[in-house]
């Protein structure tokens, strides 16, 4: 299910990138797609999204997710087993993981 939405959502900015309605969306939802792109509160939304995920944060280059569909307690617990740690602060397990980002 996650796929699939990623992947609907790649094709749909696709054709918004485009300009060109595909053939499975009715010209209806198309119209209505195109008026809510057109919204001041969108087109911000958008540019500020666009900043965020193009920053190079100070230097250090974009973001990139590198734990997979892993939820925040996942991670943290794959961290204790590998490192063998019995407890590890959340301060820990953010500098650990901002270090390996990079």
């Amino acid at each position: 299910m996650v796929i699939a939405k990623k992947r609907m959502k790649g094709i749909v900015s696709q054709a918004k990138r485009s300009g060109n309605q595909p053939d499975w969306i009715r010209t209806t939802i198309w119209n209505r797609m195109w008026e809510h792109w057109r919204t001041e509160e969108a087109i911000v939304k958008s540019e500020t999204t666009s900043q965020s995920r193009n920053s190079d944060r100070g230097g250090l280059g974009v973001h990139k997710h590198l734990a997979g569909q892993k939820s925040f307690v996942q991670v943290h617990q794959e961290l204790v087993r590998v490192h063998s740690l019995n407890q590890f602060s959340n301060i820990a397990f953010v500098i650990l993981t901002v270090s390996l980002a990079l």
